[in-house]
């Protein structure tokens, strides 16, 4: 399954530093990282807090903070961050390199065909921020895994996880993150097109190929060196994608670069 909550945007972007892009450029790939080996486990932390502190929802919490150690040994769930916003201040800061950095543009039609091309299962979805849609979203959830009784409980498990993975604590509001997430289990090996995707780094990350079919647009931070500029310039000549310049966004970072 693939599809946004938001389907009338035609893009979304992905803020990122210099040297990751040249990676991009030079794999044609773009990284999903393992969300379970992430350094920051405070989004799992924050649902789980949800569930402990409404003991109604027993059967989300069960199901993966109990069963956990049985269905995580054989399921990884990949994430890729985009943003609806093509000049947002914190994305250009803390992905960015505080303009330093670039923001992809991808068309979303585009990535959901070269989505379609990797015989894996993949969710997507807005990040929810509210308290009262979180409540909402946690008792559909609950009631789903109550009804789905027949369901293998790793179906279940892979459901309950791309759910998990799409709340954040309110504070987060400003990034107007959108995720894709890809669950994998070791069965799935037989259905991957390897042409497509792969897994990268022992696991810690997933590759998804062909990636400048999605991307139309780059767009170079106001703080890239001249040097640089010309360098992604060069390498970019042949793949026949727009480049340009956030000049609006210089005045607003180096403004909150001095209160910094």
């Amino acid at each position: 399954m693939f599809q946004f909550n938001d389907m009338h945007r035609k893009y979304f972007y992905h803020y990122t530093n210099i040297n990751s892009l040249k990676k991009i450029i030079e794999t044609k790939s773009i990284l999903f990282s393992n969300s379970f080996d992430s350094n920051d486990d405070s989004e799992i932390e924050y649902f789980k807090a949800l569930c402990i502190n409404n003991t109604k929802y027993n059967s989300i919490y069960s199901l993966l903070f109990v069963n956990l150690p049985a269905e995580g040994n054989n399921i990884v769930a990949y994430i890729l961050s985009l943003c609806a916003n093509s000049d947002n201040l914190t994305c250009w800061r803390e992905y960015g390199d505080y303009g330093h950095g670039v923001c992809l543009r991808f068309d979303i039609e585009k990535l959901e065909r070269l989505l379609g091309t990797t015989g894996v299962i993949h969710y997507s979805g807005e990040i929810i921020y509210k308290k009262n849609i979180q409540q909402q979203q946690l008792r559909m959830l609950d009631n789903k895994l109550i009804i789905n009784t027949v369901e293998s409980t790793s179906d279940n498990y892979k459901y309950a996880v791309s759910k998990a993975l799409l709340f954040k604590h309110p504070i987060n509001n400003v990034e107007k993150e959108y995720r894709i997430t890809i669950i994998m289990s070791k069965d799935d090996a037989t259905v991957i097109n390897l042409d497509s995707i792969s897994n990268f780094n022992k696991g810690n990350a997933l590759s998804l190929y062909n990636i400048f079919d999605a991307i139309d647009e780059i767009c170079l931070g106001p703080n890239v060196s001249l040097y640089e500029k010309k360098l992604i310039r060069d390498l970019l000549k042949i793949k026949n994608i727009k480049v340009k310049t956030k000049e609006k966004a210089f005045r607003i970072i180096k403004k909150a670069r001095k209160a910094k």
